[in-house]
């Protein structure tokens, strides 16, 4: 049901059995009805914040006791640059300040309007940091073609 709803290639549907097993045999056998399932889209994230999203799990899953969790914005900046997402990778501007703005915009906002980050302030630092909504989701989108981004 739920591939049906991202990739929205598939028609789900609901098979009632003609008869339905008492014991060890097989659950059911034959086809009485085949009912239609109603379809409820399920909008994916966009590409580049599937990747924030991976990587911040990835960060996270890494620590080793004792070491507390630091990625901050600058290290999403970084990483976008080394994997030339579209917020990092198209900007032109000469200010370091333009590669905050458009990664707030286009990436970390969306993503904490989901509830799939969080961003907790230390000091001056942002930490930013998935929520378990966004691990699940980073697992449920990570395969899904990038052609059903909605």
């Amino acid at each position: 049901m739920i591939a049906c709803m991202v990739t929205g290639g598939a028609e789900p549907y609901y098979v009632r059995a003609e008869e339905y097993s008492t014991g060890d045999e097989p659950v059911g056998h034959g086809v009485e009805t085949k009912m239609d399932l109603p379809q409820y889209p399920i909008a994916k994230p966009a590409p580049q914040r599937i990747a924030v999203l991976g990587y911040l799990v990835s960060e996270e899953d890494s620590l080793r006791e004792g070491i507390s969790y630091s990625v901050n914005k600058k290290d999403l900046i970084k990483f976008g640059k080394q994997e030339e997402l579209p917020f990092a990778a198209h900007y032109d501007g000469n200010s370091y300040n333009g590669y905050y703005r458009r990664l707030e915009t286009h990436v970390l906002d969306p993503l904490l309007e989901k509830g799939y980050i969080e961003i907790e302030e230390r000091g001056r630092r942002k930490l930013v940091r998935p929520t378990e909504l966004g691990r699940q989701s980073y697992v449920a989108f990570q395969y899904v073609d990038d052609e059903q981004t909605v």
